[in-house]
């Protein structure tokens, strides 16, 4: 399962609006929204703050962090180099 999809659901699980997970976190409703919406990659900080007031088990979601950064990375560099014509 995806990161976005982790953080949704579990927030969901737990009947939580947007804008409890925002004022749990000290971040903005739009932020979250971001995050649930697969536009931004949540940082460190904010997964451990999400984890902690929630309840969440940050190992349930650390190894989709890592790989959907590594996939990120392998794109790119997938991009820049099949694209460059090397």
């Amino acid at each position: 399962m995806k990161v976005y999809e982790m953080l949704k659901n579990y927030r969901l699980s737990k009947n939580m609006k947007q804008k409890d997970i925002a004022k749990a976190t000290h971040t903005s409703v739009t932020y979250v929204c971001k995050l649930e919406t697969r536009a931004y990659l949540p940082s460190p900080k904010y997964l451990i703050a999400f984890c902690n007031r929630t309840g969440m088990d940050y190992r349930l979601i650390a190894n989709s962090v890592i790989d959907e950064r590594v996939n990120n990375l392998r794109e790119i560099l997938k991009q820049r180099y099949f694209n460059s014509g090397l």
